[in-house]
C-alpha cells in the first residue's frame, strides 16, 4: 500500500518521497473510509512524521494534531495510539523550541501508559 511504501522510504531517510506516498494513501483512505477513521489518522500521523523529517515542524504539528483529533473520536480515551499522538505532538513542539508545551503532551502520554501498564511504565 501507499503508506507501507512511504514508511519504507522514511526508513531510508527519503522523506520527500515518503511524503508523497503518505499523501496518496490519505486520499485513498478518505475516499473509501471517510474522514473519521483510524486508518485516516495513521495517514495523518505518517505525513506529520515525514514533514518532521523534512524539517517542516509547524506543518508536521498540524498533521499530528489532526491524527489526535480523529483518534480521540474513534478510540477509547486510554488507547495507546492516543498516547503515541501525544508523544508525536510533543516531539514536534520540541523541535519548534516549545519544550514546556511538549512536556505537557509527554505527560499526557505517560498518564495513558500508566493506565495501560500500571506504575511499571514509570521505569
Amino acid at each position: 500500500t501507499y503508506n507501507n511504501i512511504g514508511s519504507s522510504l522514511s526508513g531510508l531517510d527519503r522523506h520527500a518521497e515518503a511524503l508523497e506516498y503518505h499523501k496518496r494513501g490519505l486520499v485513498v483512505w478518505k475516499e473509501v473510509l471517510g474522514e473519521n477513521h483510524s486508518l485516516v489518522a495513521i495517514s495523518y500521523n505518517n505525513i506529520g512524521s515525514s514533514l518532521n523529517g523534512l524539517g517542516k515542524h509547524i506543518e508536521a504539528l498540524k498533521y499530528h494534531q489532526k491524527a489526535l483529533a480523529i483518534r480521540k473520536k474513534v478510540l477509547r480515551s486510554n488507547h495507546p495510539l492516543i498516547a503515541a499522538s501525544y508523544n508525536n505532538i510533543a516531539d514536534s513542539l520540541g523541535k519548534l523550541g516549545r519544550d514546556e508545551e511538549g512536556l505537557e503532551y509527554h505527560q499526557k502520554a505517560l498518564e495513558i501508559h500508566k493506565v495501560i501498564l500500571g506504575e511499571k511504565s514509570d521505569k
